[in-house]
């Protein structure tokens, strides 16, 4: 606790001012970390033309927000913006077993998508520990990873077409249904920008046929006994004052 007022113009010191100096910049902290002006629930992407084009035109800061389960602190408002949350574009609108793809909204939950793909067989294969809450917008906005990225990838590997939308209220898409666009790798370029470069309204991502077996094996590690054939053996305390002797 920084000392009072009265006591710092009886006694000016360093830690009167460390003290006091700290005390500003913790107010600083709360006022910009204020709650933003309005949270906008968009149902449709024309509703997210229009809300981007008149805060462009107003310039005002747009900040899209998935489940907010990110750890990186991508879905925090600006004090002076607006919040575009995405939480209503939750519908899966197309999964072809013959390409293994599936087309979602950025609303729909990681684990959403392997439930609807059960059925053909198939199931989307990233995991970021969260995938019962996290949405799949936040997924490819954050370019998460998770415990399956060591065999099947990041998220930038498992999605192959994006649809989004500019500050400008313009459409723009990346990458392709096939296996590979032609150009530049633009995919790569939103797949992790964290919103910054343009609010998520389609995705197309790739699915994986479920394994046919899976197994859980846990490995336990034997302590080493002292005086085991092959270690080192623990000298008594009369062999060692009989060297000490010596």
């Amino acid at each position: 606790m920084p000392p009072s007022r009265r006591s710092c113009r009886r006694r000016r010191c360093c830690h009167c001012a460390r003290g006091h100096k700290a005390l500003r910049v913790r107010r600083a902290h709360a006022a910009t970390a204020r709650s933003p002006r309005p949270s906008l629930l968009p149902e449709n992407e024309a509703q997210v033309i229009a809300i981007l084009r008149r805060c462009h035109e107003a310039r005002v800061p747009v900040v899209a927000r998935g489940a907010g389960t990110s750890l990186s602190g991508g879905a925090l408002p600006a004090a002076n913006g607006v919040v575009l949350s995405l939480a209503k574009f939750k519908r899966i609108l197309a999964i072809d077993p013959l390409t293994r793809t599936a087309v979602v909204q950025p609303g729909v939950r990681n684990l959403a998508i392997s439930d609807a793909a059960a059925a053909y067989g198939l199931y989307y294969a990233p995991d970021p520990s969260s995938q019962i809450a996290c949405s799949i917008g936040g997924n490819v906005a954050e370019n998460a990873g998770g415990v399956h990225c060591l065999k099947y990838g990041l998220t930038v590997h498992n999605v192959r077409r994006v649809r989004g939308v500019l500050i400008t209220g313009e459409i723009v898409e990346f990458g392709g249904d096939a296996l590979d666009a032609p150009g530049y790798d633009l995919l790569a370029l939103i797949t992790g920008s964290e919103g910054l470069l343009a609010v998520i309204t389609e995705i197309t991502v790739k699915l994986l046929p479920k394994p046919q077996l899976a197994q859980v094996r846990a490995r336990g590690v034997r302590r080493r006994r002292a005086g085991r054939r092959g270690g080192r053996r623990a000298s008594s305390p009369r062999a060692s004052s009989r060297r000490a002797s010596r």
